[in-house]
């Protein structure tokens, strides 16, 4: 798991995390993913970035940085989320990571997850 911040740090920067400062995090951390994929002669993984807890605003900012795969791991948030960037982000991937409950599978499969 790669995270752009840790949950206290993005707690005490939230305001902080703008556009530009979320672009510049993204790009570090491909740039990352991208050179030990290199040493290690392996293909470059996809990354999944966990938006868990940020707003949908954060996830377009990270999207026009050049991420596609966006993890929650609440079906809510993944829902709320998933319409709220829908027409600015049509290449946008979702992944449900979390324990779902029986009760939350209509609104998942159902919902907003139609294009998976």
């Amino acid at each position: 798991t790669i995270t752009l911040y840790s949950s206290s740090h993005w707690n005490e920067k939230k305001n902080d995390m703008g556009e530009a400062a979320i672009s510049t995090a993204v790009h570090r951390v491909l740039q990352g993913v991208r050179e030990t994929a290199v040493a290690a002669s392996r293909s470059t993984p996809t990354l999944v970035a966990v938006s868990k807890k940020h707003p949908a605003q954060a996830v377009c900012h990270a999207y026009n940085a050049g991420l596609r795969h966006f993890g929650e791991n609440y079906v809510q948030e993944l829902h709320s989320k998933a319409l709220a960037v829908k027409s600015q982000c049509e290449e946008i991937k979702w992944h449900f990571i979390g324990h779902l409950q029986r009760n939350k599978t209509k609104v998942l499969v159902g919902g907003c997850c139609q294009r998976l």
